[in-house]
């Protein structure tokens, strides 16, 4: 995980067709993202974004998101675009 990412660990995902997400911002806060949130759904009120805490166990894991976890939250939770999702590995799964 790169210097930046570990200062901006608030990311937040936009929902893509056929299972895939773009991070489209990357923040300090959380209130910064939930601010940044609302605007980008003024401007594209059809798309579905998601708020996501990026933090990683190890730094050797290398640096793009777990897809499959972020496709699975955004399928989950419609509704709710603030839920905090987590790209910490679930060894449950």
């Amino acid at each position: 995980m790169s210097y930046y990412n570990q200062l901006n660990p608030w990311c937040i995902v936009r929902c893509l067709p056929n299972a895939q997400t773009l991070i489209v911002a990357r923040l300090r806060r959380r209130p910064d993202a939930e601010a940044h949130l609302r605007i980008l759904q003024q401007l594209s009120p059809t798309a579905i974004y998601r708020i996501l805490f990026d933090v990683r166990e190890h730094p050797s894991q290398d640096d793009r998101p777990q897809a499959h976890r972020i496709d699975a939250q955004c399928q989950q939770h419609p509704s709710d675009p603030t839920s905090v999702m987590s790209s910490t590995p679930n060894h449950n799964l």
